[in-house]
């Protein structure tokens, strides 16, 4: 069942039932190398400050949402957006920040039915709250691109030490 999180305790509890089973292995394969290693407090520090901030003000932009999916008390998998306004379109935008299992990437059947139901009901909101653009990053060195999962990009930027960290995809709402 998909709850969503809209207090600092129950953001806590998810937190630790994401982040506990998060292994240091697990964080450092999700990790861009280019960019640096995910950081558990750096995480949990954003989301509760953007969630403090969202319960105060309401759902003017910027604001998050944060939902879990929860079987027998406990959450297995969730999500967390942001919503803001583009600064060069002026576009309302909602931004994936966070997806998380258990401490590990959704491998089974089960575990990826729970991403897309998550997905679903993140765009089912973002429509239903005036929202024009859901907007979703992947990492190409985990996320499969193509049937041989092989991205291979030669430009100014890749010969000059750049690396591609992230596919960034958008999807007009309106």
């Amino acid at each position: 069942m998909i709850k969503e999180i809209t207090s600092l305790q129950k953001l806590e509890e998810v937190c630790e039932d994401w982040m506990s089973s998060s292994s240091e292995k697990h964080l450092s394969s999700i990790s861009p190398p280019s960019i640096g290693r995910f950081n558990k407090e750096s995480v949990r520090s954003f989301l509760s400050l953007m969630l403090k901030d969202t319960i105060s003000k309401g759902e003017i932009l910027p604001y998050i949402k944060i939902w879990s999916y929860e079987e027998l008390g406990s959450s297995v998998g969730g999500c967390c957006f942001v919503a803001e306004k583009d600064p060069l379109t002026g576009l309302k935008i909602f931004q994936e920040f966070m997806w998380q299992t258990k401490g590990s990437l959704a491998e089974s059947l089960k575990e990826k039915k729970i991403m897309l139901k998550l997905l679903k009901n993140a765009e089912i909101y973002a429509k239903n709250s005036g929202l024009d653009v859901l907007v979703l990053g992947r990492d190409p060195s985990f996320h499969k691109i193509n049937k041989d999962n092989e991205l291979h990009i030669e430009n100014y930027y890749t010969r000059n030490n750049f690396s591609v960290c992230q596919l960034t995809y958008a999807k007009k709402l309106k």
